[in-house]
């Protein structure tokens, strides 16, 4: 990843429509766990109220999965540093550590699907 490409990264980090302090109150450290959630709840254009069961169960996933190792990192590292087409291409190549979670032909069609 050029230097370039790594700094625009960092200053949107959200694959969101907004900014993460727009869906919670405490965002630090939350940031990784939100995009993915988002992606697994299908992008929806307004993120579902956290207290609906989906919700909960897709957050708490989400959390677990991104403090999973993985390549010279975490998952939360590459969940922020990366977009979400250049993720998938991280599932796919570590096809042992995602599939723990989902069949990696679910992680390819959820990535795919189109925003709601």
């Amino acid at each position: 990843m050029l230097v370039k490409d790594l700094t625009d990264r960092l200053l949107k980090t959200s694959w969101l429509p907004h900014t993460a302090n727009h869906y919670l109150t405490n965002p630090k450290g939350n940031e990784a766990a939100l995009n993915l959630a988002w992606m697994l709840l299908g992008r929806p254009a307004a993120f579902p109220a956290i207290n609906e069961p989906k919700t909960i169960a897709v957050w708490q996933m989400a959390q677990r999965i991104s403090q999973v190792p993985v390549a010279e990192g975490i998952v939360a590292d590459y969940l922020v540093l990366y977009t979400p087409d250049q993720f998938i291409k991280l599932v796919e190549q570590n096809p042992k550590v995602f599939s723990q979670f989902m069949p990696i032909e679910v992680w390819k069609k959820t990535f795919k699907a189109k925003p709601q």
